[in-house]
């Protein structure tokens, strides 16, 4: 039955939608016995006859990490922006504003950032990576581009209309870089840039004001509308 139900919510999760039908004859099993599997679940799907198709994706993987499914494995082979999506939960859950896909140019360059979060003062900037392994050197050239792109959105932050309206009444601003993975390991630093399994943001968000000493942060003031 956990194989059973683990292979069921991998499919739908990378497909959006199941024939429960069509999956029985191929697994040679009754189509009772996968509603039985995903009845408990069913909040999170809307079923018109055999087809079964997901309707809130975010909170399905949060009920299942409750449950020990291993996150990387929920969400290494699904929807990317699940991924982003689960990522702005945690940050909102911690009281940030969080926002996908900013894009913005710099110097004639055009940057796009996967997330950010903003709670005076800090503005999370979060890289979401698919990684199976994490080889140092590639970490490195990831977490240097990724420094790259934060001191532009240092030097261009005040002047985003995306965010006017969240940080109008900041004075400043703490820029500070995330590589977040879904790598089962500890959390690391690569020339001052975070590494952060998705599994231990929580705990990242909660000893963050503690952690930004050894961390790269760019500050940036409104009132120089540049770097501080």
């Amino acid at each position: 039955m956990e194989f059973l139900r683990e292979y069921l919510f991998k499919e739908l999760l990378i497909k959006g939608n199941l024939n429960l039908k069509e999956l029985s004859e191929v697994l040679n099993l009754n189509e009772k016995r996968l509603r039985d599997v995903i009845r408990p679940y069913s909040n999170f799907f809307e079923v018109r006859g055999s087809e079964v198709r997901i309707k809130d994706a975010v909170n399905l993987i949060l009920a299942l990490w409750k449950e020990g499914f291993r996150m990387d494995e929920l969400l290494r082979y699904s929807n990317w922006r699940y991924f982003e999506e689960l990522c702005c939960r945690l940050f909102s859950e911690a009281s940030f504003h969080a926002l996908r896909g900013l894009h913005f140019s710099y110097e004639g360059k055009r940057y796009e950032v996967d997330v950010v979060a903003l709670r005076d003062p800090y503005v999370i900037v979060i890289d979401c990576k698919r990684w199976r392994r994490a080889m140092r050197s590639r970490v490195e050239v990831f977490a240097n581009r990724h420094l790259e792109r934060c001191k532009a959105l240092a030097k261009e932050l005040w002047h985003l209309k995306r965010l006017n309206a969240l940080i109008g009444k900041w004075r400043t601003a703490k820029i500070v870089p995330i590589l977040l993975t879904l790598l089962e390991e500890s959390v690391k630093l690569v020339n001052g840039v975070a590494i952060v399994p998705l599994f231990k943001l929580r705990g990242f968000i909660k000893e963050l004001p503690y952690l930004l000493e050894d961390l790269t942060v760019f500050e940036s003031s409104r009132r120089e509308g540049k770097l501080a």
